[in-house]
């Protein structure tokens, strides 16, 4: 009914597998993950590598739907490694890296490689919703990669709020861009600190931007992760539980 995405971190797992064990227990099947599993780049792994995961994913019944990639726009030779590394393990979409200048004109020709790339593999890419990223003068060649290469972002509404921004009322509801929102960090936080706090009970309009989404027929991931204490991985079911909590309410 609703697409619910957790974040592997094995760094509170052990492992790639005992993670899939406690998203088992979350009853949850999609998964976020970074370029790395068990420690090893996913671009250094070799067929057998690559195979033993893929046959993780199918005992568990996973599928990796965000892959967050940390390679720099310029490693066009790593990013086609990736790329065919995540075909092999049936990756939706991957997360690209933008550095802080990446609106200038020879940035955006990497992007547009690395998308054109993406795209050949059928691969979908994906940005994080940065507001200091969108302002006036970025929206128009952002759309245009929207509509060229279907384009997806993800909106994070904890970082909106440390910027002192409302994130439904400042960003989102203004926003040419909501139907590319493909991804929704549930998360929250407090303007008076920017600290985080449980689902609903900051500054983070969740349920407004949870509201917002599924009237417009969302087919989109809501995403889980464990940011309230980066020392427990129980904190993933304490988010599921609010995100259930707000979507029962709406």
């Amino acid at each position: 009914m609703y697409n619910i995405c957790c974040k592997l971190d094995e760094k509170w797992t052990g492992s790639f597998e005992e993670g899939l064990v406690h998203l088992n227990e979350l009853n949850i099947n999609n998964i976020q993950i970074d370029d790395s599993i068990d420690s090893i780049d996913l671009i250094a792994m070799d067929g057998a590598q690559i195979e033993k995961y893929r046959n993780l994913l199918i005992k568990y019944n996973k599928k990796v739907v965000l892959l967050n990639s940390s390679i720099a726009l310029t490693k066009t030779e790593n990013y086609r490694l990736l790329f065919m590394k995540a075909l092999r393990l049936k990756v939706e979409c991957i997360k690209i890296s933008l550095c802080s200048n990446w609106m200038e004109a020879t940035q955006l020709e990497e992007i547009v490689h690395v998308l054109r790339m993406g795209k050949s593999f059928n691969i979908r890419c994906t940005i994080e919703y940065d507001v200091n990223r969108f302002d006036d003068l970025a929206r128009t060649p952002l759309l245009n990669l929207c509509k060229q290469f279907d384009l997806k972002l993800i909106f994070n509404p904890l970082e909106i709020v440390r910027q002192k921004k409302h994130p439904f009322f400042n960003v989102f509801y203004s926003c040419k861009f909501k139907n590319n929102i493909h991804f929704l960090r549930i998360n929250d936080g407090l303007f008076i600190s920017g600290a985080p706090i449980e689902p609903g009970n900051g500054n983070a309009e969740v349920k407004e931007l949870v509201s917002a989404l599924t009237a417009r027929n969302y087919e989109g991931y809501f995403l889980i992760e464990s940011y309230m204490n980066a020392g427990d991985i129980d904190n993933s079911r304490i988010v599921l539980d609010r995100l259930k909590a707000i979507l029962t309410e709406i």
